[in-house]
């Protein structure tokens, strides 16, 4: 069976994705936005009230939550202007402004955060902005202008409601958090878990796309959430072989043919693929064989299948092939790479009705793993298990010659 390690979907996730995901699984009322990069880093949004979250993925050990925090007083500043701008637009009605910080590490939390997030009432916060004063008293060179931002007095009201809207929060392994959020709030079969939060958090990228591709804001709407979610869970239930699969890469693409392996030399013998170029047929094989690989070491991975029925369902792929190669052959009148054409569609087309474990496997994932078993070689022969032309052993072996002495 395929290698097993495989990286999820959420691998690359952004600090504004992985907040935005957070936000939908907190969130139960279905008329809520959440917003990446419009209102703030992540907004929440429900009506005209919006809570403005600003993200930060911490990898050092600064502290963000230190009194003197670059980090911290920029955050501070930037909701100051925020809150100034929305009461001169009148568009919106900053209600929360929460500090959001993703980091291992272990960090104390100054005065000035937990007063700000102590402050209830104006009177709390006018105190709480008395005692950051004393405490900032000479700011540093890298706060100076967030702090004068901050306190100028024309900006007093801002910085007040600032005080009062203040919260934060210290996310330690967040994807932990995210896999554990998902757990309690997605009620799916355990079964299907994995798969769906893999499932969620690519459909999450998808979403955000908008920014991440061309900068402008993205919005996902927690209604839209629940039904794909509840659509993906039904799906996954009527079939759990169905997990969709990311494409690879150009640059995978390009590696995987470097190696010159078995089953693209084989497509080359037959004049399905092209020697010296990834050609558009060279693309799609390869494509088909590293998502049926990724694909099958998911399902191992989770449990859905077992090695029995791996190699069950590939045994009965080779049992297809040789039914159509021995009906191929009997028949045949033109040359073999004509004749080789066709034993490699006729199998394509042959393998569809086999199911994996009681299932239909995804086309991909079936026409992969049928590539890898014309690239993986007999134990005792050391040629590959099934091929296209008619005497693909020796055209085989003697491509792979040439190849060598090309070297």
């Amino acid at each position: 069976m395929a290698n097993t390690e495989v990286p999820g979907a959420f691998e690359g996730f952004s600090a504004e994705e992985k907040q935005a995901f957070f936000e939908l699984m907190r969130n139960t009322d279905d008329t809520v936005e959440i917003w990446i990069e419009k209102y703030d880093d992540v907004a929440v949004k429900k009506g005209d009230d919006v809570e403005c979250i600003q993200v930060k993925s911490v990898t050092s050990n600064n502290n963000p939550f230190a009194n003197k925090s670059a980090e911290l007083w920029k955050s501070l500043s930037n909701w100051v202007d925020k809150l100034k701008g929305a009461e001169i637009a009148s568009e919106i009605n900053i209600c929360r402004c929460r500090y959001s910080v993703s980091s291992p590490h272990a960090f104390t939390v100054g005065r000035i955060v937990t007063s700000f997030c102590d402050a209830v009432s104006e009177r709390d916060a006018e105190d709480a902005l008395q005692e950051t004063q004393s405490i900032i008293k000479v700011p540093t060179s890298s706060i100076k202008p967030f702090v004068d931002n901050f306190f100028a007095l024309e900006n007093r009201a801002c910085a007040i409601n600032v005080v009062r809207a203040f919260s934060y929060e210290h996310h330690s392994e967040f994807m932990k958090e995210l896999r554990q959020l998902f757990h309690e709030t997605s009620s799916v079969t355990p079964n299907l878990e994995k798969s769906l939060f893999e499932t969620m958090c690519g459909w999450i990228r998808i979403q955000s796309a908008p920014f991440t591709e061309s900068g402008n804001p993205a919005c996902i709407l927690r209604g839209s959430y629940r039904d794909k979610l509840a659509s993906e869970s039904q799906r996954l239930r009527e079939n759990p072989l169905s997990q969709p699969i990311d494409n690879p890469t150009p640059k995978d693409i390009e590696a995987e043919k470097q190696k010159l392996p078995n089953y693209l030399r084989q497509l080359q013998l037959i004049d399905m693929a092209q020697d010296d170029v990834c050609d558009e047929r060279s693309a799609k094989a390869i494509t088909e064989k590293l998502k049926s690989d990724r694909h099958v070491a998911i399902l191992a991975k989770d449990g859905v299948i077992s090695l029995e029925s791996f190699e069950l369902y590939r045994d009965n792929m080779i049992s297809d092939w040789e039914d159509v190669r021995r009906d191929k052959l009997l028949a045949a009148n033109t040359d073999d790479i004509s004749l080789g054409q066709q034993i490699y569609i006729a199998t394509r087309k042959e393998i569809k009705h086999n199911h994996l474990q009681g299932f239909e496997p995804p086309r991909d994932t079936a026409y992969g793993q049928l590539h890898g078993l014309a690239d993986e070689p007999e134990r005792h022969t050391g040629v590959p298990r099934i091929g296209w032309h008619p005497d693909y052993e020796s055209e085989l072996i003697k491509r792979i010659s040439e190849d060598t002495d090309e070297e």
